[in-house]
């Protein structure tokens, strides 16, 4: 890492953390560093499911049920949506809800 990269870095982080802190205040609950990081990650990807968080090397440290958790905090704040993947449907699909994080409401 250099100093240009620390400082993009740092630049991320801070917009991360002012996300959090309103999402905090506007839904009246305690979003975690875990929260934050799985919903940054549903959000940089296109509908996708819980085990593919489960499985990606950054959320090795976290267990399944601290994921599920997580995840069902999101949703029951209306942040994260689930719907059905049309060819299984037992699979849940996520994504985004960009309306409700959107920083102009917030």
């Amino acid at each position: 890492m250099n100093k240009a990269q620390s400082k993009l870095l740092w630049t991320h982080l801070s917009i991360a953390k002012v996300i959090q802190k309103t999402i905090n205040i506007k839904h009246n609950t305690k979003l975690l560093d875990i929260d934050m990081a799985i919903l940054i990650f549903i959000g940089s990807h296109n509908r996708i499911a819980i085990t593919r968080i489960v499985k990606h090397k950054y959320f090795k440290q976290y267990g399944l049920s601290t994921i599920k958790r997580s995840v069902g905090r999101l949703i029951s704040l209306n942040i994260v949506e689930q719907g059905e993947w049309k060819l299984d449907e037992r699979k849940k699909l996520l994504s985004v809800n960009f309306d409700v994080v959107n920083m102009e409401d917030l």
